[in-house]
């Protein structure tokens, strides 16, 4: 029997006794047209009306079960027509349990035929593959995890403002109600809509509707003896020029005068984050002093590890401060140097978010290891995209980026201690031409020394770069953490080096030079310099 496709998606058949096409769908039978079927049936009244055997599905056929219906419900299954809505009994392709109650019509088009809680596995294990979550209809899970992050992007924020939350109320489903505590210990609430767009602060510290004004603002400097010489107040990022009780004029926000910041002339004070480092490994004494390098001042110093730590607030050591110039940390970085002084300088927004990294990083310049490794004892294999993401997230300070196109990883007793990833150079004017390939991260997993681990490593992409026929290897080296010696004794050249790259902030976090290129940098944000980059290369 032959079954014409036609092109409105339908099936037709050729009647096998007159030859006239008819359809399928419609009029299952034996290969005949209605009028074949019905003079063929009064010369053979037991020919059946419907051959589900020639005409359903083989998968379909597996699961009816013929006998089951005939017994529960009294008729010939195969005197039944397609669009038939009589039920049938037939096997769950989920579970293999019998299922009754099925019209026949949407089994032969493979409709309902599992069992009610064999559609909800089915449900959550599709939706776990698609999407990582059990049940696209009820996302509690995932729901509960977007809550968590928004509860803790709420008391970051008024962390940092030093107000303390108490309780966030979720009752009321047009807004989230916050309840506080301002540094002036009063306890009050807010929506967190007024807090973020209105700014709106505590209502007993700032009148009925807790707006900050410039009369607010004013009143605050001159009950310190300072002179306010902004006029308009915008929102807390907005600069404000002011002239001090010994004459200084220097530039603030309202957000940094709320936390205790005042001129840094007759304040130098240390910042919190400051504090953190130096209380992190006290166990080797570190100084905070002017005459290793004066008059510039070293944050942590190591003596007998000849290693020092600069710790550089976003909008204090950005050129929002006037005595803050272009070259201010790559000087100082120079002048640790010619006093053979390593001079790691951290920003603020590495310490806060990728605070283990930066102890695991400080911590091998002096010595401190949990665990030391052989690479000779560890197996080199091809990391998957996924893992390696995972890997570089947590173990380097830049996390991964998108145009890694292989990442190769030291493996010992099953567990990645050392991974380093390869690709595209994201500076392609620098290629000249050339077929480059970019050594993009390189790094152990923390508190893990792996002996041996990069040179390994490198003998790998060497080969890899031979084998699909790249010139030149390059990498770049961050100047504020590294000193190049590991490229050196890979063999690498140095091929260059910038004095100082722009970075932007506007004091809560930090972009990169690339994301304003070309484009006005926007209000309220300033440039923050870095010690420079070192670019490395080796010729294959």
């Amino acid at each position: 029997m032959k079954i014409v496709q036609l092109k409105d998606g339908t099936s037709w058949d050729r009647c096998r006794s007159c030859g006239r096409t008819w359809d399928l769908v419609t009029h299952g039978s034996l290969g005949l047209c209605r009028g074949c079927r019905r003079q063929e049936s009064m010369i053979n009244p037991s020919i059946q009306s419907c051959d589900h055997e020639h005409i359903l599905k083989s998968e379909l056929l597996d699961l009816l079960l013929i006998k089951e219906t005939q017994d529960k419900y009294n008729y010939d299954i195969s005197k039944l027509s397609f669009g038939s809505p009589k039920p049938v009994v037939h096997k769950c392709p989920e579970c293999g349990l019998p299922k009754e109650n099925t019209p026949f019509k949407l089994f032969v088009q493979s409709k309902n035929l599992r069992h009610t809680k064999c559609k909800v596995k089915q449900t959550r294990r599709t939706n776990k593959e698609k999407y990582g979550v059990i049940n696209s209809c009820n996302q509690t899970d995932l729901l509960q995890s977007r809550i968590k992050e928004k509860d803790n992007e709420i008391i970051k924020a008024f962390e940092n403002e030093y107000y303390k939350v108490v309780k966030i109320d979720r009752q009321n489903k047009k807004e989230i109600v916050v309840h506080f505590l301002c540094p002036q210990r009063h306890e009050h609430f807010i929506s967190y809509r007024a807090w973020k767009i209105e700014e709106q602060r505590c209502g007993k510290c700032f009148g009925n509707n807790g707006r900050i004004s410039i009369n607010t603002i004013k009143q605050s400097f001159e009950s310190e003896k300072y002179q306010l010489l902004t006029q308009i107040y915008e929102d807390n990022n907005t600069e404000l020029f002011y002239l001090c009780s010994k004459g200084h004029q220097e530039s603030t926000s309202w957000k940094i005068w709320e936390r205790g910041c005042r001129c840094p002339v007759c304040h130098p004070s240390v910042s919190k984050g400051e504090l953190e480092v130096s209380e992190t490994f006290k166990q080797f004494n570190p100084v905070r002093t002017r005459s290793i390098i004066p008059p510039y001042e070293l944050d942590a110093y190591f003596p007998e590890h000849n290693l020092a730590i600069e710790y550089c607030g976003l909008y204090w050591h950005s050129d929002a401060q006037e005595r803050i110039e272009s070259s201010y940390h790559y000087k100082k970085m120079k002048m640790c140097n010619e006093k053979e002084i390593r001079l790691i300088t951290i920003f603020e927004d590495e310490w806060q978010d990728n605070k283990e990294i930066c102890v695991s990083r400080i911590g091998h310049a002096l010595g401190i290891t949990d665990t030391k490794i052989f690479a000779r004892k560890c197996v080199i294999k091809s990391v998957s995209k996924e893992e390696s993401n995972a890997f570089f997230k947590n173990n380097h300070l830049q996390s991964f980026t998108k145009n890694m196109r292989e990442t190769f990883g030291l493996y010992y007793e099953g567990i990645l201690v050392y991974a380093a990833s390869v690709g595209l150079p994201s500076r392609f004017h620098t290629s000249q031409g050339k077929k480059i390939l970019e050594l993009k991260r390189m790094a152990p997993k923390l508190g893990i020394i792996v002996v041996g681990g990069a040179s390994r490593l490198f003998k790998v992409i060497h080969n890899y770069a031979k084998t699909n026929g790249y010139q030149e290897i390059k990498s770049y080296c961050d100047m504020r953490w590294g000193t190049g010696g590991v490229y050196e004794k890979l063999g690498m050249t140095l091929q260059g080096q910038t004095h100082f790259t722009p970075h932007y902030t506007n004091g809560r976090i930090r972009q990169r030079n690339q994301s304003f290129a070309g484009k006005e940098i926007p209000k309220g944000w300033y440039k923050l310099y870095d010690c420079g980059h070192q670019t490395w290369s080796f010729t294959i």
